[in-house]
Formats: C-alpha cells, sequence, structure tokens
C-alpha cells in the first residue's frame, strides 16, 4: 500500500501541484508556502468588530410590483368645454336678468323686428372670431425628416 502523495491547489490555474513545489509546473507561477498548515494553524479568542446578522426578515422592495406609467388619455375635443361655458354663462346671466327686471314675477321682452338684419350683421363677425380663436388640434408627435 503506498501512501499518496500531498498536493496543493494552484492559485492561478487551479491544478493539483505537490506540496513541495514552489512554482506551478504547468502555469509556472510562484507558490508561496502557507506558514501554518494543518492543526498547527493558531486560532483566535476574540470575536470581529461586526455581527452578521441572524434571524431577522429580509428586507422586502418597497414596490413589489413594477408600478405602470399611467396611461395617456385621449384629448378632449375643444368642442365640448366651449358648449359647456357658452351655455352656462347664458343660463347666469338670463338668471340674473328675470332676478333684476322683473315685475310682479313676470318677465316680458319686446323686440322691434324690423331690426333683425343687425342682429345677423352682428353675428358674423362673433361667429368667425369665435372659430378663428378656438384651439386647432393638439400638436402630433414630431416625425424625423427622411434622408
Amino acid at each position: 500500500m503506498t501512501k499518496e502523495e500531498k498536493k496543493k491547489l494552484c492559485w492561478s490555474c487551479d491544478g493539483r501541484v505537490p506540496r513541495e513545489a514552489e512554482n506551478c509546473p504547468y502555469c509556472g507561477v510562484y507558490l508561496s508556502n502557507t506558514p501554518y498548515e494543518g492543526e498547527s494553524a493558531p486560532t483566535f479568542d476574540w470575536d470581529p468588530p461586526y455581527k452578521i446578522p441572524q434571524d431577522e426578515e429580509p428586507i422586502s422592495p418597497e414596490h413589489p410590483k413594477p408600478i405602470a406609467p399611467p396611461k395617456p388619455t385621449k384629448p378632449i375635443s375643444p368642442v365640448i368645454p366651449l358648449a359647456a361655458l357658452i351655455s352656462g354663462s347664458t343660463f347666469f346671466l338670463f338668471s340674473l336678468i328675470l332676478y333684476f327686471c322683473s315685475t310682479e314675477g313676470t318677465l316680458t321682452l319686446k323686440w322691434d323686428s324690423h331690426t333683425w338684419y343687425v342682429w345677423l350683421l352682428l353675428s358674423f363677425p362673433l361667429f368667425g372670431a369665435g372659430w378663428y380663436y378656438l384651439p386647432s388640434s393638439p400638436p402630433s408627435e414630431p416625425t424625423s425628416p427622411s434622408q
């Protein structure tokens, strides 16, 4: 029965090298001899200045699920807000006229029908100004110029 030769591990190539060898036969790197091997290695009776946490709960992430970006909303057509503003302001003015200009709870309006064309001519510039200053469609995404 032959006794197996003790070997050490090369730190560079992980080859098994005889314990007495100073250089690795595979990669040629210098292997320093460790001064303490086996049972003659010194033991230390003091604890390190830090402690490894044990029996603690793992830290859970703040947001366990990824947060999805908000869904883009479709821009509201400017006609709906414009119609709401016009009808709201008309009803408000009508209620003020009813309150301040009524006699015994009745409001009677008399219009001269011979001036209808004045009101028609006055309505055209108002419609034109409203149409001109109405906001256009929302800006589209910029496109890259073709090269």
